[in-house]
Order: C-alpha cells, then sequence, then structure tokens
C-alpha cells in the first residue's frame, strides 16, 4: 500500500466539522457545499470562495469573524443612501441656520479685523 492511499483512507472518517481549516480552504468550497452540516460555520465565514454559499446560509454565518472576509463586506452593511439623506436633511438645515447666523458672522468677521460684507465677499 503506498502512503498516499493510506492517508487517503483516514480522511473520510475525520468529520470536516473538526477540522476548521478545512471550511477556510478554497479547494474545499465544492465538497462541502454538498455536505453542509458538516461545515465549521466559524471558519466557513472566513473562505473568500464561499461567500456565494454564505449568501444562502446567513442564519448560520459567524458575523463577527465574517467581518474579516473581504469578498463578504457586502453581508455585513447594505447602506440606503438616499433614506441617509432624508435623516439627515434636518441636521443639515439646523447646521446651514448655526453657521451661517449673521451673529455669528459678525463676530467672526470682527475678530478677524473685517467688515460683514468683506467677509461675506470672500464666501
Amino acid at each position: 500500500m503506498s502512503k498516499s492511499n493510506a492517508y487517503s483512507n483516514l480522511i473520510p472518517s475525520i468529520p470536516i466539522q473538526f477540522v476548521p481549516s478545512c471550511c477556510s480552504n478554497k479547494y474545499v468550497v465544492s465538497k462541502l457545499e454538498k455536505q453542509l452540516h458538516h461545515v465549521h460555520w466559524k471558519s466557513f465565514s472566513t473562505n473568500k470562495c464561499a461567500v456565494y454559499i454564505l449568501e444562502e446560509n446567513l442564519d448560520k454565518v459567524d458575523w463577527e469573524i465574517l467581518s474579516l472576509n473581504e469578498n463578504a463586506t457586502h453581508l455585513l452593511i447594505k447602506l440606503d443612501t438616499n433614506k441617509m439623506k432624508e435623516n439627515m436633511k434636518t441636521f443639515a438645515e439646523e447646521l446651514v441656520a448655526y453657521v451661517f447666523h449673521p451673529v455669528r458672522l459678525n463676530r467672526i468677521a470682527t475678530r478677524l479685523g473685517m467688515d460683514l460684507d468683506d467677509l461675506l465677499d470672500t464666501f
């Protein structure tokens, strides 16, 4: 019996879930895809080649570890920029009202030794 045959007999007897390094190996993704019950999800969450499987099994993903997977960052957060703009509208209005308040601008002009009209011309 050759050395490689002796080892190949041992591998199927070791459950994959107890070998976390298998789950982070990009070459075993296709095999694990057919046997998801053997997946060690904490390790599998770091596998850059397994993102499509992680997308289908979000309930099993280790979210803290997933943040280390640069190919899966889109799973961590989805930004709704329109909603963000809408939420910030009130703040933006308050900020503009504060920054451009005449009393404040006059105080800045005085500190700079300028006339308020000259200060406004610089903007």
